[in-house]
């Protein structure tokens, strides 16, 4: 595969902090059944400490089609208001700021109040040096901190939780895994507005991402 340019590895490196919701087209649920690899299935709700990710593989490609409807409403708390995705090159703000050919799958969900769940995947293959950069520039993010006792989410693995601020004010929280699998590197994100730290966050975004990491592996027609 083409080393991809500068451009592409800068908007790669800030997409691997990014948490915010990417305005392109929108994306749906589709079902959440076994995958072709043997691999546990996951149902709705489990959370990732009832999960071995290490029997899960990762596919580089598509999977947004494959987050169940349901599961993206448990993670929202509600109905979805708004939907946006993006694939491997099309042009879209893969950052705050930054416009450029995405190198990634992703998929962002909102609700009427605000709360997001998101998830992302990079087209290209992560080695495990690249993944241990991420994970170490994940970690030092400014407003961010560790989940110590997070559950692994592939290997290495990372999971933060961020707070937004203006000044003093709180104005939300978003709690982040991210994760080598083979070579593929997968993250999701479930964030929530609001000037308090809602105390089953955490675990509603663990229960988020096992059933990305899911989505994410393959498929019958996977290939």
């Amino acid at each position: 595969m083409p080393r991809p340019s500068r451009r592409a590895r800068q908007a790669l490196s800030v997409a691997a902090l990014a948490v915010v919701a990417l305005p392109v087209s929108a994306c749906t649920g589709g079902g959440g059944s076994d995958d072709a690899s043997g691999a546990p299935a996951v149902a709705v709700g489990t959370p990732l400490t009832e999960v071995d990710t290490s029997l899960i593989a990762v596919v580089r490609g598509p999977f947004c089609e494959r987050l169940s409807s349901v599961l993206v409403e448990r993670a929202l708390g509600g109905k979805v208001a708004a939907a946006t995705s993006y694939g491997n090159g099309d042009r879209a703000e893969v950052a705050a700021g930054v416009t450029d050919v995405a190198h990634e799958f992703s998929c962002t969900f909102t609700a009427a109040d605000g709360t997001e769940a998101r998830a992302w995947l990079f087209a290209p293959p992560i080695t495990r040096d690249r993944a241990a950069g991420i994970v170490k520039a994940v970690s030092a993010r400014e407003g961010c901190t560790v989940i110590d006792d997070a559950a692994r989410f592939g290997d290495p693995s990372v999971a933060v939780q961020c707070l937004s601020r203006t000044g003093d004010r709180l104005q939300g929280t978003t709690v982040t895994y991210q994760g080598l699998f083979g070579d593929a590197w997968l993250a999701c994100s479930l964030a929530v507005p609001g000037d308090t730290v809602r105390i089953d966050q955490a675990d509603q975004a663990s229960r988020w991402c096992a059933g990305v990491v899911t989505a994410a592996g393959p498929t019958d027609d996977a290939g």
